[in-house]
């Protein structure tokens, strides 16, 4: 362990003490014409002693960049606040560095924050900003009314007046944050936009302006969204996000195991995005009628599309599944999770009979929503793979480790001889390949 600021500091300063002691004793040892030297002082000797401030300016800036926590928060013992309290040799490396505060998480809603964002935004420069703002009405509760206002007020002043260098932002869903973050608009240059509710499931508001917020990031090309589309928030008016490239749908976790669908794909309804390559969406609670109206209105070049959660399982009819794939003439990356027989039965049918849907698929992957999949899905598999074989590269189908369905002897064979001429097969459970 580094131990506090306190205790990596007494090292250097008894070093710095017993370097000065020899250099008094040393000169009251010399003769009169030379002792008239100066005593080097602390800082002297500091850059002296301290190997970082000795190095060239661009490889101690990048020691410190390596220090840096992928969602640096502003506390004075993490990095980069951290340098600033060692020596002046570090503080004037820290400060000079701009990478180090282009970027900032920040969990709760500190009565200074308005004035550390301000002086950390600052320091960056011209750089483009990654910001993480994540907390609750629940926190600014816990503040008086005029401390909150104040508070809220001096935050939203600050991002407006550094709105055009945020690049990356992360903000809580609730109605104070985004309105807050709303009010400091737009955000030209902002290409990733995280609305995260995290654990709190009952934040669902009519009041929560999505929509709007949207409406201020004209670039955005990534955007994750963990919240709900209700009430006054429905706009009539089509919003189009003409550079996004990637659109997810986030489920509720816990300790690594998805347990509630947090996100609300009737968003979908409201918005086009004629550039979207890679679509993770929950199932939505009516079939595919809020997927294949996007597809149709979108026309999206959709390369990689990934539906369902382990909390809902997929239950299509083949008609509805071959319309939503016959839209997505670019697709090279399939992922149905909890996959009903009906669903994954109609999928490889339609795979295997028409070769014109989904021309470039490459990869699929399945999970079951039941014990295991019948014979006679193993082998409408083979028939698509077999006809299929010089497109599909990778297949994984996961099957439930507690109540499996061995597949078929005899198709195993014929996968393993597909194995054998270099396709990547995996049918079992997650540690266990039949293949």
């Amino acid at each position: 362990m580094l131990g506090t600021v306190e205790e990596r500091q007494t090292p250097v300063d008894k070093l710095s003490t017993a370097i000065m002691t020899d250099e008094i004793d040393r000169q009251t040892q010399m003769p009169p014409e030379v002792a008239h030297h100066e005593i080097p002082t602390p800082r002297q000797l500091n850059a002296i002693c301290d190997p970082v401030a000795r190095f060239p300016f661009d490889i101690s800036s990048e020691i410190f960049i390596q220090c840096l926590h992928s969602r640096p928060s502003p506390g004075a013992l993490d990095a980069p606040m951290l340098f600033l309290n060692i020596c002046h040799a570090w503080t004037d490396i820290a400060l000079s560095t701009t990478k180090l505060w282009a970027s900032i998480h920040v969990d709760r809603p500190l009565l200074h924050l308005a004035s550390l964002l301000g002086a950390w935004f600052e320091r960056a420069g011209s750089r483009a900003l990654s910001i993480s703002l994540l907390w609750t009405k629940h926190y600014l509760r816990l503040l008086r009314s005029g401390e909150r206002s104040n508070l809220t007020d001096a935050i939203a002043a600050v991002i407006s007046r550094h709105a055009q260098k945020i690049q990356e932002l992360r903000i809580f869903y609730c109605e104070d944050d985004i309105e807050l973050v709303a009010g400091a608009g737009p955000f030209p240059l902002l290409k990733t936009l995280t609305i995260d509710r995290g654990m709190a499931l009952w934040e669902i508001s009519s009041k929560v302006p999505i929509m709007g917020i949207l409406r201020l990031c004209p670039n955005l090309v990534e955007f994750t969204f963990n919240g709900s589309i209700c009430g006054n928030d429905k706009s009539t008016e089509l919003l189009v996000l003409p550079h996004l490239r990637q659109l997810t749908f986030a489920v509720l976790e816990f300790g690594g195991i998805p347990w509630y669908i947090t996100s609300d794909a009737r968003f979908l309804q409201y918005i086009s995005a004629p550039h979207l390559e890679t679509l993770y969406s929950p199932p939505c609670s009516s079939g595919l009628d809020a997927l294949i109206p996007f597809f149709r209105r979108s026309s999206p070049p959709l390369r990689m599309l990934s539906l369902g959660s382990l909390v809902t399982p997929l239950n299509w009819t083949g008609k509805e599944t071959r319309e939503c794939l016959s839209l997505l003439p670019n697709l090279a990356h399939l992922e149905l999770v909890q996959c009903k027989p009906l669903t994954a039965q109609a999928l490889v049918t339609i795979l295997a009979n028409s070769p014109e849907v989904v021309p470039n698929l490459s990869s699929i992957s399945l999970s079951d929503a039941d014990p295991g999949f019948p014979a006679p899905w193993y082998r409408r598999l083979l028939s698509t793979l077999l006809s299929r074989r010089e497109e599909i590269k990778t297949v994984r189908v996961i099957l439930d480790h507690r109540t499996v369905l061995d597949p078929p002897q005899n198709m195993l064979a014929a996968l393993r001889q597909l194995v054998a001429d270099g396709m990547s097969i995996h049918i079992g459970t997650e540690r266990y390949n039949y293949v």
